[in-house]
């Protein structure tokens, strides 16, 4: 039965289409009807179906809808091609409910103001399990113009899965998924995943195998099962969930980096790391684009386990070239009127039993190349008060924890660049360097007003300042008589 459409509900109290019949009901078959009231409610009970949408027509909704099923049989939305435009009204949140999964075959998510911003509890929740698409080109778009994407909700149970042959479009900040989202058949694709306002997607080669299904998730923080082998470094602030719930294809896994979380050293060192149930597995890295601050990374090793994924640097003291002061879960002691000179890098370990390397620092360490603390302890004794030297290029500060000085003193050529939270108890030395801090911090303890300068033993020109990003920055203690410099 097929029902011309053009009608409009548009009311506080619930509206129900209800087909208690033997017969197919297909609604808005040359006009679209339209759907504003709070509730709208789609139930079938008989042998008949409910078809929304049916052909080339749209349904706006206003605030809830729900689609029950009583026949076992699913409702689908724009059976014969129709788009449903999923429209909410700034100010409320929106659910989509029910008793059985529902399917659109092709869906617009959009909302009229861009100031229902992420966090504030507005957007469309999935509150049944909804699946789009039942042939190919079928989609979830997200352009909405001239009005605004939108952020779906979804969980485990409430699961968004995209078809085999359907595709998502226009996904961005704030037009994303909020859960999982599962992808079933064998086309390559990006899952529409973020969380915090961030778009944060994750993407894999085709599978194998049309049966064959992959889900995944975002998460904006550590993933804390375990610390990578050796002199890896994998991200502290973000992850992924990659799952294979059906099938046995083996696909390329890209991960995605930008500069609101971590930003790591040149890209070309950059890898893929997966949790191979007990470890984080280097799965390699090829197709690196973009720059330290955005781009992306493709996985270059078969991948049999899919749980966890994110980016990382493998075998990091390898990139560093020269020789490598590895304090592998000992103790150092530099006495006073004492100069370790170090031609290469610092390296800060855990050693086999499980003790953090310690160094004491008490004279002076020059170093030539990059510090690296992975030991879980500032690296040097805090009643130390000796001076750590960085003389050389480029130079980085990095690891897998933060790291503290007493005296910090920038020499060289190039500027230094910091890659984990950095704590000075005594001065910090910029000289004529560029201290760039990413997004962590450099922490200055003494409260002297002099305890930032730029007038280094070399007798240069006090040019130095430090340079920060998206909450990075020149940390000091100060009180309330002295002056206080915040060279930046």
């Amino acid at each position: 039965m097929h029902c011309k459409g053009g009608n409009s509900y548009s009311s506080q109290e619930p509206v129900r289409i209800i087909n208690k019949g033997r017969l197919d009901w297909y609604l808005g078959s040359s006009v679209r009807d339209y759907y504003g009231s709070r509730y709208t409610i789609f139930e079938q009970f008989g042998a008949g179906r409910l078809f929304p949408a049916s052909t080339e027509t749209d349904i706006y909704y206003s605030e809830h809808i729900t689609v029950n099923s009583y026949n076992g049989k699913a409702i689908i939305f724009g059976i014969n091609g129709g788009v449903a435009k999923i429209f909410r009204k700034s100010g409320y949140a929106q659910k989509i409910k029910g008793n059985h999964e529902l399917v659109f075959r092709k869906i617009l998510i959009r909302t009229d103001a861009r100031n229902v911003s992420y966090g504030t509890g507005y957007g469309l929740f999935l509150e049944t399990p909804v699946r789009i698409g039942t042939q190919d080109d079928d989609y979830l778009d997200f352009n909405a113009e001239p009005y605004f994407g939108d952020i779906i909700y979804s969980s485990s149970v409430n699961l968004l899965t995209i078809s085999s042959g359907a595709v998502v479009m226009n996904q961005g900040d704030l037009s994303f998924v909020d859960g999982p989202v599962e992808k079933e058949g064998n086309e390559a694709f990006v899952f529409p995943v973020g969380k915090s306002g961030r778009y944060r997607p994750i993407s894999i080669s085709a599978p194998q195998f049309v049966t064959d299904a992959f889900s995944a998730e975002y998460f904006d923080n550590a993933q804390t099962e375990s610390s990578p082998l050796g002199t890896d470094i994998i991200s502290t602030c973000e992850y992924w969930s990659l799952e294979r719930p059906t099938g046995s294809s083996k696909v390329d896994v890209r991960v995605y980096w930008d500069n609101s979380c971590d930003v790591l050293p040149n890209i070309v060192d950059m890898k893929v790391f997966g949790w191979n149930d007990y470890i984080w597995k280097n799965y390699g890295g090829v197709g690196q684009n973009g720059t330290q601050l955005v781009g992306n990374v493709v996985s270059d090793d078969i991948i049999s386990y899919y749980e966890y994924f994110t980016y990382g640097i493998g075998n990091v003291s390898s990139l560093f070239g020269g020789i490598t002061w590895n304090n592998f879960g000992t103790y150092t002691n530099v006495k006073p009127v004492t100069n370790l000179n170090i031609k290469g890098n610092f390296l800060n370990e855990v050693g086999f039993s499980a003790q953090s390397g310690i160094t004491e620092n008490n004279g002076e360490i020059t170093l030539t190349k990059d510090w690296v603390n992975n030991a879980a302890n500032y690296v040097f004794n805090p009643s130390s008060n000796g001076s750590t030297i960085l003389h050389g290029g480029y130079q980085r500060i990095a690891g897998l924890e933060a790291t503290h000085y007493y005296n910090l003193l920038l020499q060289g050529t190039s500027k230094k660049e910091q890659f984990i939270d950095v704590g000075v108890l005594g001065v910090l030395d910029l000289g004529v360097i560029e201290l760039s801090t990413m997004n962590n911090t450099m922490f200055v303890y003494s409260g002297s007003s002099n305890a930032v300068t730029r007038a280094n033993s070399m007798n240069e020109v006090a040019t130095g300042y430090v340079s920060s990003i998206n909450g990075g920055g020149l940390y000091r203690e100060i009180n309330s008589t002295d002056d206080y410099y915040f060279p930046v």
